[in-house]
């Protein structure tokens, strides 16, 4: 959860992940009204006392027409559904003052597809995402989408995020990811490993129908030699190897009783 926390607090602590917040996430005609230039990061001494050590939360104002609003993220990060949430919530506001708090509940963005040129939206895909082709393919929309010079340090803190939080829980092998550094080292090295996988996964497909095929046939050369087998015969078929089956497959021409089939030399 530290590495969640800390991860996301410093997403959101980029201008162009709060306006992406907002415009595509809360849909309100006074999102339109706001002034996105004048987004400015708060000090956490803004919030009460007794929040003071909660490291995870995010405050920004923006100007709406002559005033400034005020956006509080509470970035919460539950394992399991808390059904007092709605009492430490209501806390929360009380302490705050506030009468909007932000909350996005990025679980429900599962198995959307990223809108237009959303930040916000491509990070909720890519934390939902099970699939290094998934992963692979939005993070190929971050490295057309992020490429202006000024957007340096933004890219460093995706690319930090995606090899403490995302990639190590996805990939099959993690170990190289300590010498990725750029989101664009990322996505090169997900499209080379995801056409690896995709090959491997392909070969293990035709070895599996390979054996699957000689458990078949040796099933009908033994019903054939000896008539009505046991249910046990076609279980032990299905579990054997390759190389086990071949050498029943060898055994059935000198073996005079089933028993003798399955012997091994």
């Amino acid at each position: 959860m530290d590495n969640h926390d800390s991860a996301y607090r410093k997403l959101f602590s980029h201008p162009e992940m709060i306006r992406d917040l907002l415009l595509g996430f809360v849909s309100q005609p006074w999102v339109s009204q706001l002034d996105m230039s004048t987004l400015e990061k708060v000090s956490g001494a803004f919030v009460a006392d007794d929040l003071r050590t909660r490291a995870s939360d995010v405050i920004w104002r923006v100007r709406w027409s002559e005033e400034w609003l005020y956006i509080y993220l509470l970035l919460e990060f539950q394992s399991t559904v808390d059904r007092h949430m709605a009492v430490r919530m209501l806390s929360y506001v009380g302490l705050l003052y506030q009468d909007l708090v932000s909350l996005l509940d990025e679980g429900a963005w599962e198995g959307r597809e990223p809108q237009g040129n959303n930040l916000v939206s491509a990070i909720f895909q890519l934390e939902n995402s099970r699939s290094p082709e998934d992963i692979e393919r939005v993070l190929g929309l971050l490295v057309a989408w992020l490429q202006a010079p000024d957007q340096e340090d933004l890219r460093r803190s995706l690319t930090e995020w995606l090899r403490r939080v995302v990639l190590p829980a996805r990939l099959p092998e993690n170990a190289y990811l300590e010498d990725m550094h750029t989101l664009q080292e990322m996505h090169s090295m997900l499209a080379e490993r995801v056409e690896q996988w995709r090959r491997e996964y392909e070969e293990r497909g035709v070895k599996q129908g390979i054996r699957r095929g000689e458990a078949q046939l040796l099933l009908r050369l033994l019903t054939r030699r000896f008539g009505t087998l046991p249910n046990e015969i076609q279980q032990r078929l299905d579990q054997a190897s390759t190389t086990e089956l071949e050498q029943w497959a060898d055994n059935i021409l000198d073996a005079t009783t089933l028993e003798e089939v399955f012997q091994t030399p």
